[in-house]
């Protein structure tokens, strides 16, 4: 047998064993013995006659006109089981092509990321005291207990393992939005805080447990860690309370060791970053603290925690001045900021301070550096300044008895957080250097630089110091508006009666045009130390 009497003998309808010439004849022929087909997926059996049409009654004999007429009507036709064997061939004809599409199959992987379902709030709360099984009672122990302490769950995710804890809501909030990873301790139970050593692994043996804390939790975290403490003794007190009459250099040495000091009073911790000393006897401080009003005085009347010292916040005209007195003077905190983890107080500058209230219980830590500082101008009697430069932002801000050689001293001290002058309070002193971009002084900072030709001339001259008629001049011919100012200048060459100069200390006179030009250029203090504080606040999110 040839091969083309091979492929007609294959070619056979194994319904009626009828031979076909072609494959396509023979698919043709088996529509005729279907019996079966659908319209819209109801089955539609062939009659005698034909398949009738559900839709109108027609009978058509064969399925391709049966097909075409459901189609028309918009019905959905489909073969019978019938002709699945014919398109199966349909498909191997397919198959037979020389050519055909490479088959891909596309399978996703599972993914290994599955929805993480955390414990709900109590839960959380039973799963940190090992509690889920317990009985309701204990559960709900466990729970009051939470709520009783404050704490809040916080839940730490490892791979598919989940740990809870219970903490303060602070220290949830800073564990959640900074992500802390770290290798975990228990701290030793058997240590407690009047033992010498109440280090945890990773804190110094000479590191407060309160500094500690403030060195991890803090704002200013990363300036704290920098710098080294130590509480204030009865020792330094001592120090302190020897009279300025007898060791002079002593009004450096007071503030140079409190600046940078921290003060910690229950939850709330203040750094101190500028602070001026006055001495109690009119003898050593023009500007001494006047002692009528015990209320307001930081005179120690008893010895307290560091011996005879005085932590007091009092409050004066115009708000709340927090001082640290000894028997021989009182501080004055000129600059300074709340550093507990979220205080949220802005730095504040001047003379008052209201965002912090000591107590007898208040803990003093002072910055080593500036104790080292204090120390060797202790032992310089010829000690005269705070700082070898900018002696200008060492002079106090006074308003008044610029006569006096006192109001001259180089005594105010700042901390190592705020060694720009762009950080430092601004004074009558220093008004002139405020960088506000105006290209025209106001009359303000013209005033201001008066004061710097005074303290200048003081500073070099001592009781010989003078002010000269030349700088009045020029200053008066730089004031283009009339005003205040140009007015006192005016003044002041008055005070001259045709003389080159006119003598600084001891010249009432003058002092009182210049107290008067005082209270004039303080009024543009407050907008200058409000952009202080941006350069510290700035400073302090580093």
């Amino acid at each position: 047998m040839d091969i083309s009497q091979k492929a007609k003998t294959t070619n056979i309808c194994d319904e009626c064993d009828l031979t076909f010439d072609t494959i396509a004849k023979l698919k043709h022929h088996r529509r005729e013995h279907t019996t079966t087909v659908y319209v819209n997926e109801v089955p539609i059996s062939r009659t005698e006659n034909g398949f009738p049409c559900p839709i109108c009654d027609k009978i058509l004999k064969s399925v391709r006109t049966f097909e075409t007429h459901v189609s028309a009507h918009g019905a959905t036709f489909a073969k019978a089981a019938k002709r699945s064997r014919e398109e199966l061939e349909d498909g191997l004809d397919a198959l037979s092509q020389d050519k055909q599409p490479r088959l891909s199959l596309n399978v996703e992987k599972p993914s290994s990321d599955k929805p993480v379902l955390l414990r709900t709030y109590h839960d959380a709360i039973l799963a940190s005291c090992d509690a889920l099984m317990e009985n309701e009672k204990e559960k709900q122990q466990k729970i009051v207990l939470a709520q009783l302490g404050n704490w809040e769950p916080v839940s730490l995710l490892v791979e598919d393992k989940e740990y809870n804890l219970l903490a303060s809501n602070r220290i949830v909030k800073t564990l959640v939005e900074d992500q802390i990873i770290g290798s975990w301790h228990r701290p030793d139970a058997s240590v407690s805080n009047d033992n010498d050593c109440n280090c945890a692994k990773g804190q110094s043996e000479d590191v407060d447990s309160n500094i500690f804390h403030l060195q991890q939790t803090s704002q200013i975290s990363h300036y704290l860690k920098s710098e080294k403490y130590v509480e204030l003794t009865t020792h330094v007190v001592d120090l302190l309370n020897e009279d300025w009459l007898l060791y002079p250099q002593l009004r450096y040495v007071t503030s140079s060791i409190f600046a940078g000091a921290i003060m910690i009073e229950g939850n709330t911790a203040l750094l101190i970053n500028c602070v001026e000393p006055y001495g109690r006897l009119k003898a050593v401080d023009a500007h001494y603290e006047r002692r009528l009003q015990k209320d307001t005085s930081s005179f120690p009347e008893k010895a307290g925690k560091y011996g005879w010292l005085k932590i007091v916040s009092s409050s004066e005209e115009g708000g709340q001045k927090l001082k640290i007195g000894t028997r021989t003077c009182n501080l004055l905190v000129t600059s300074s900021v709340r550093i507990d983890n979220g205080s949220g107080y802005a730095p504040e500058l001047g003379p008052f301070t209201r965002n912090f209230r000591p107590s007898e219980k208040t803990k003093t830590f002072l910055d080593s550096a500036s104790l080292a500082s204090g120390k060797e101008m202790l032992e310089d009697d010829e000690c005269r300044r705070v700082d070898r430069g900018r002696f200008l932002f060492q002079l106090r801000q006074l308003r008044s008895k610029f006569h006096a050689l006192s109001s001259y001293t180089m005594c105010r001290a700042s901390s190592t957080f705020t060694p720009g002058m762009e950080m430092m309070p601004y004074t009558v002193w220093t008004l002139f250097d405020y960088d506000c971009g105006q290209s025209i002084s106001s009359q303000e900072k013209i005033g201001s630089r008066l004061f710097q030709v005074l303290a200048a001339s003081v500073v070099k001259s001592g009781r010989d110091a003078r002010l000269k008629r030349e700088e009045v001049e020029t200053l008066q011919d730089s004031t283009r508006a009339e005003g205040s100012i140009k007015r006192m200048l005016g003044e002041i060459l008055g005070l001259m009666e045709g003389a080159d100069s006119v003598p600084i200390i001891g010249n009432e006179k003058l002092n009182k045009v210049l107290t008067g030009m005082a209270n004039v250029v303080s009024g543009g203090l407050n907008r200058a130390n409000k952009s202080a504080v941006a350069h510290i606040s700035s400073r302090s999110i580093q």
